[in-house]
């Protein structure tokens, strides 16, 4: 399911400054920095002789990772595809990869990802729910309720997996048990605006018109604009 939430930002770096360990120290602690600056610091590291293996991998992923979140998605691909040649065993090459080509519309390659890393380890919750959307988004949904399932099954707490699951009974029109998991959602978060807009469709389908329009007051109230999120 392609994601219709991106910031279309491409920032232009350059990569010839030295930067001083307590910036190239961005890498290794991403949480604490601005997107280009850990694109920069991993860049420089990226640069220096001597770096083992597992460093190098490290670095990709993690430049990967600001470069994709910044909607820089053909050299976040390269990032992910450089780690997966230094750690073909190792998940997150994969995982990651499998996110940016999602982004960038590559459902089937997304696809091709989701079960390289799951080969790798079938009990990650995050890709489960990542590959539930792709197969959701390649019309394949009894492969994505199964994906859906099994990661709430791991971490019942992720809202966004309830409201996948949520999509997919709605396209095969279970509209009840989309409501319920529409309920769950709401639960673990209440300002969840998608939620309430989705919800109130599924109860359009099933004739409660009063539901309907209360949540999508709440949907409105909490989001002016939700309803653009459908798309046009």
């Amino acid at each position: 399911m392609k994601s219709s939430l991106l910031m279309f930002l491409i920032l232009l770096l350059s990569t010839s400054a030295t930067l001083p360990a307590s910036e190239t120290d961005a890498c290794f602690t991403p949480a604490n920095y601005p997107l280009p600056a850990i694109v920069e610091a991993c860049t420089v590291l990226l640069k220096q002789p001597g770096l083992v293996p597992d460093d190098k991998f490290h670095i990709h992923i993690v430049r990967g990772n600001a470069l994709y979140r910044q909607d820089d998605l053909n050299p976040a691909i390269a990032d992910f595809t450089a780690a997966i040649a230094l750690r073909p065993k190792a998940k997150d090459g994969w995982k990651y990869r499998a996110i940016a080509y999602a982004l960038h519309g590559d459902i089937a390659l997304a696809e091709k990802d989701d079960r390289a890393a799951l080969a790798i380890d079938p009990d990650d919750a995050v890709i489960l729910a990542h590959s539930c959307s792709v197969h959701a988004g390649l019309k394949q949904f009894d492969a994505a309720m199964a994906d859906c399932s099994k990661s709430i099954s791991i971490n019942p707490r992720n809202s966004t997996v309830f409201d996948a699951r949520a999509l997919i009974y709605a396209e095969k029109g279970d509209y009840p048990s989309a409501i319920k998991d529409y309920d769950t959602a709401l639960s673990i978060n209440p300002r969840n605006a998608f939620a309430l807009l989705s919800r109130s469709i599924a109860k359009r389908h099933i004739g409660d018109t009063a539901g309907r329009e209360a949540d999508l007051a709440a949907a409105r109230k909490l989001d002016p604009a939700i309803e653009k999120s459908l798309g046009p």
